[in-house]
């Protein structure tokens, strides 16, 4: 029969080795180190613009916070842009727009995420876009400035140029976008602003959730 001194013993180096074993134990990851397609993005564009519904050419640029769920679902990004148009020939008239808008996003070959490769990533990061903002236009030569909605639409892809299976990497990021957009002046007449824009811009991507 066991005494209690010999019991107490017992409990005494069964909680030591509990502790050394959790003291031992990796800590707890929130998220995978591997890239799902999960994803916290911050990146800064550029574009070249030019407004098919007049004579005007220009120049914009936008910082974004993008979000995305595993394998692509739900892919959003929150940008703040400007643009600058002048005209072109003997159109004169320069217009400012600034604008904060919500793009979503629809990866269609997400599946290719399962390659695990960088050629995989790519092919999974090809996406067709819709937008909508709030924009503040002006026109400088005279003065006068409006608030308004955009529409848009595009596709884009995007190329990892580091390992996203680190756990951070950088990407380079391409879209084309056509944006519905005018300009009511207090004549009520109208300049209509709808422009097509070619992005180039690079992003820092944390793999994960932002909540």
């Amino acid at each position: 029969m066991r005494t209690p001194s010999t019991i107490a013993a017992l409990v005494l180096c069964t909680v030591l080795s509990s502790n050394v074993v959790a003291q031992d134990a990796p800590p707890e990851r929130r998220y995978g180190k591997f890239y799902n397609g999960a994803f916290v993005d911050i990146s800064a564009r550029a574009a070249r613009t030019h407004v098919s519904s007049g004579d005007y050419n220009g120049w914009s640029w936008d910082v974004g916070l993008r979000q995305a769920l595993v394998m692509h679902l739900l892919d959003t990004r929150l940008s703040y842009s400007e643009d600058y148009w002048s005209g072109r020939g003997s159109v004169s008239g320069d217009f400012v727009a600034r604008a904060v808008s919500v793009h979503g996003a629809f990866h269609p070959l997400y599946l290719a995420l399962l390659y695990s490769n960088w050629f995989g990533y790519l092919l999974a990061s090809f996406y067709v876009e819709a937008g909508l903002g709030a924009q503040y236009a002006r026109e400088t030569n005279l003065d006068a400035s409006d608030f308004g909605l955009r529409l848009s639409l595009g596709t884009g892809f995007d190329v990892p140029l580091t390992d996203p299976d680190r756990g951070w990497s950088i990407w380079l990021n391409a879209v084309y976008r056509y944006t519905w957009a005018d300009f009511d002046f207090a004549s009520a007449a109208e300049t209509k602003l709808r422009h097509h824009g070619g992005w180039l811009g690079a992003s820092l991507r944390f793999n994960g959730l932002l909540f």
